[in-house]
């Protein structure tokens, strides 16, 4: 109705569609573990980018939305696409104020990703500097231990302390 009542007012419109990429409520309650999710346990009402039940779904319901669109007697009409989340680029969980996202599916593909890139449990603990290390031990970074290191360390740039250096070059 929207673009017939613009073509109405514009008979030469041409459109762009945005559609939002949050999940359904259904879909949200049934892979509740797959929602962003702050360290404290707090969900959000987006799915987490690491869930692959909510990539291939989003990809069926992009596909249907492009599918619906072109099949409309305007769709000669669409010159694009903007597939945007709630944020329009930010996640809810930056927004809120939050950096990690800590739901049980990020946990475990951020595991994946660690064994994947230090192959190793040897290199790990080297590179992480923990002896105590295991595979199962590695956690997504939690925001308040984040936040504390950071006020903790000196600020550099280039690994140079910044009292030490110079913006200008």
């Amino acid at each position: 109705r929207q673009a017939n009542a613009n073509i109405k007012m514009e008979p030469d419109a041409r459109f762009y569609i945005k559609f939002n990429l949050s999940p359904p409520k259904r879909w949200a309650d049934k892979y509740a573990s797959e929602m962003s999710t702050d360290e404290k346990g707090g969900r959000y009402r987006e799915a987490t980018w690491a869930s692959e039940h909510y990539l291939k779904d989003l990809a069926k319901y992009a596909s249907r939305v492009v599918e619906y669109c072109e099949g409309r007697e305007w769709g000669k009409r669409i010159m694009g696409y903007m597939a945007l989340p709630y944020g329009e680029g930010c996640t809810i969980l930056s927004i809120m104020g939050n950096y990690f996202d800590c739901s049980p599916a990020n946990e475990t593909a951020f595991r994946a990703f660690v064994q994947r890139k230090y192959r190793t449990l040897g290199r790990l603990k080297r590179d992480w500097n923990d002896l105590t290390l295991t595979w199962n031990r590695v956690s997504v970074p939690r925001d308040s231990e984040w936040l504390a290191w950071r006020r903790a360390s000196d600020p550099t740039i280039k690994g140079v302390p910044l009292c030490e250096t110079s913006f200008i070059s």
